[in-house]
């Protein structure tokens, strides 16, 4: 939502969100500046800003959306992006309502935040 903000200045902005068979879908469709087909093969990598000349005034480091989809990766997720330059840009996440073999999870989180290993580096 950040960057459909940062990215379609004085444009509107569409979020949907649906529950179907199991699976959330969130969209956020904006109306800016679009993302080139070469673009949208690295837009996930970590530390990748991408050039055009609006990020000049606008602040960042590359990680948004690699850390975006790293969680949904964690939680057996998608991000699927749809753009065309100069036109605009959808953003479609997809979560599923339950997790595939459920029981590899710690029943708090935590062991995978702070791991209760002891290991020496």
């Amino acid at each position: 939502i950040d960057n459909a903000i940062k990215f379609s200045k004085n444009s509107k902005i569409i979020i949907n969100r649906e529950i179907s068979e199991g699976v959330l879908t969130i969209s956020v469709q904006d109306f800016g500046i679009g993302i080139s087909d070469k673009n949208q093969k690295i837009i996930f990598d970590r530390f990748k800003r991408l050039e055009t000349g609006i990020n000049s005034i606008n602040r960042g480091h590359g990680l948004g959306l690699s850390i975006n989809k790293a969680l949904l990766d964690f939680l057996y997720g998608e991000i699927k992006i749809e753009s065309k330059k100069d036109v605009g840009t959808t953003f479609k996440i997809t979560i599923p309502e339950s997790i595939p073999d459920a029981e590899s999870f710690s029943a708090d989180g935590s062991d995978y935040l702070f791991d209760t290993d002891d290991e020496i580096f």
